[in-house]
């Protein structure tokens, strides 16, 4: 789990995972020091590629003709676990930096 770059307070689980699906980029900030904080450019494109796996976890599914069922299944079960992992794959900094 990442810490702020301030203070060195861990951040929780749940601090990070409502920040990944917040729409406002701003909002993450240390509850201790109250520095904001932002995901590097690393952890961006980390997130993108795991989240990027769905679709083609679909693709593959579709295209091996794996039953619906399964298919489903095997979905909703690879979405819930990239929600679960994703606060562990962030990265924070105390300024912005450009993904590219």
């Amino acid at each position: 789990m990442p810490s702020c770059v301030n203070c060195n307070r861990k951040l929780s689980w749940t601090e990070i995972f409502k920040q990944t699906l917040l729409v406002n980029r701003y909002s993450l900030r240390c509850p201790n020091c109250k520095q904001q904080l932002f995901f590097t450019a690393k952890s961006k494109k980390k997130l993108f590629l795991v989240a990027a796996t769905v679709p083609i976890l679909l693709v593959l599914l579709t295209s091996f003709q794996i039953p619906t069922t399964i298919s489903v299944i095997t979905l909703i079960v690879y979405s819930l676990l990239v929600v679960l992992i994703v606060p562990f794959l962030v990265e924070v900094t105390n300024k912005e930096e450009a993904l590219f």
